[in-house]
């Protein structure tokens, strides 16, 4: 198991200076949980200071949705290397382990953009820090929450609070976040940012993402819908709107990855 860098706990006494490209350097305090989220998870804060309009369409119908969301904390997309690291820390579970891994269904299938196979873009190291795809709905929840226990086990080590849990994103999270940061950077962008890949950058602008949101086409035009009940979710469409914004959960795609955030705090009327 990771554990939890000593320097991280000094940083309770102390602010350290990041990178301007992080939103939360202008508001930040000096928290164990803040300093947790800059240091070793390389999240981004992003408060609730303004509405966020999301366009939509559907059937050939656009409608915009201003929606303001609760304070809250964005990863960068989960990286092929990230997700294999969850993989290598649950194979001890072979039940869980195989409902994890990507399908073989996908192996043959060519990533378009960089004319490869899908196995060749999940196993060779020059793609480690791409964004996974070809992962469902259900397997980003899945390592969600073991996201959310393996860190909260690395605190209890250093005893330390817990941290909320870990979830996919909204729509307007997503949107909202291009408003303090370019969420197109990558975790190694994030924790090295002389690793500045112009392609790597274009690839993740290029790659749609999965969300937390429920879809209905009653509702999809004029308001967000959280009904986990609901075979359908939400598709975060970056390349172009004018793809189907809504997959079954258990449907995989080769243009779609995804990412995780943590509430911050609640407030009042947000969504």
């Amino acid at each position: 198991m990771r554990r939890l860098p000593y320097y991280s706990i000094a940083l309770f006494f102390s602010i350290v200076l990041i990178s301007g490209a992080h939103a939360q350097e202008q508001i930040r305090d000096t928290s164990i949980f803040k300093e947790h989220q800059v240091i070793v998870e390389k999240m981004d804060y992003i408060p609730s200071e303004r509405e966020v309009k999301l366009i939509r369409i559907l059937n050939n119908d656009t409608a915009g949705i201003a929606v303001r969301s609760d304070p809250y904390w964005i990863s960068s997309m989960v990286s092929n290397k990230e997700y294999k690291d969850y993989l290598n820390a649950i194979k001890s579970s072979p039940v869980h382990y195989q409902t994890a891994l990507p399908s073989k269904e996908l192996e043959s299938q060519e990533i378009k953009s960089l004319q490869i196979s899908y196995k060749e873009y999940f196993n060779n190291s020059k793609y480690e820090n791409y964004p996974v795809l070809g992962v469902s709905w259900n397997q980003a929840q899945l390592f969600c929450q073991w996201k959310t226990r393996q860190v909260n086990s690395e605190l209890d080590e250093a005893n330390l609070p817990h941290e909320k849990d870990y979830r996919l994103p909204l729509s307007v999270e997503i949107e909202g976040a291009k408003h303090f940061i370019n969420i197109n950077f990558s975790r190694a962008f994030k924790e090295n940012s002389s690793y500045n890949d112009p392609e790597l950058v274009k690839f993740y602008y290029h790659t749609n993402e999965l969300t937390l949101e429920s879809f209905s086409k009653l509702t999809y035009l004029t308001n967000l819908s959280l009904n986990l009940d609901s075979p359908y979710i939400v598709i975060y469409n970056k390349a172009s709107q004018t793809s189907t914004p809504y997959k079954l959960k258990n449907d995989v795609d080769l243009n779609v990855g995804f990412r995780y955030v943590q509430t911050y705090r609640k407030v009042p009327n947000s969504y």
